[in-house]
């Protein structure tokens, strides 16, 4: 299987490093594994100019790394986006990928058990999953609100998550379980 683990965390040797090691040993015997640290990639803010449907449909014109970050999101089989949550939401780093991942959508727009989604550019999107690792200073509640926001987000990919957990309550070899057995 073709997994890639879109990291937004900005820290080196931190728990969502140590997660990311374990998860690699477990996954990389078997499948094709790729880790993107989101640190490393230019990736600005979408301009809202529609040009990525109309003028050049399915490729951002921003002069960023979105279209190689998309390439590698719409090539995958299973994509897993970790990050950091602080003040009970992911870092700006994935809010803004995860925006850019607009022009893997069409213009067009069809009803979908009542609600207006836009229609698929591709035929297959890869299946996800979102790990965060929540401070002690998050609650429950931002953590249901941050589930229900992440799974709304998958389905507008035409995916369900498959998980979203908190990685200090989840372990490397639980994630690897899920992800094989989807």
């Amino acid at each position: 299987m073709h997994i890639t683990i879109f990291n937004s965390d900005e820290c080196d040797n931190s728990v969502i490093t140590i997660f990311i090691e374990e998860l690699l040993k477990l996954l990389g015997k078997n499948h094709l594994v790729k880790v993107i640290n989101l640190k490393d990639y230019n990736i600005k803010y979408c301009v809202g100019e529609l040009f990525c449907w109309i003028k050049t449909p399915g490729l951002c014109i921003v002069k960023d790394d979105t279209n190689i970050i998309n390439k590698i999101y719409i090539e995958s089989e299973f994509v897993i986006f970790i990050s950091p949550i602080k003040y009970g939401f992911i870092n700006s780093k994935l809010k803004t990928m995860l925006d850019k991942l607009l022009p893997l959508l069409n213009i067009k727009f069809e009803y979908i058990n009542g609600i207006a989604r836009h229609q698929k550019r591709y035929k297959k999107y890869p299946k996800t999953s979102f790990l965060f690792d929540f401070m002690s200073n998050e609650s429950k509640l931002d953590f249901e609100i941050l589930n229900n926001l992440m799974t709304e987000a998958s389905n507008s990919m035409f995916t369900k998550p498959v998980f979203i957990k908190n990685i200090r309550e989840f372990s490397a070899k639980e994630a690897y379980y899920e992800i094989i057995n989807n």
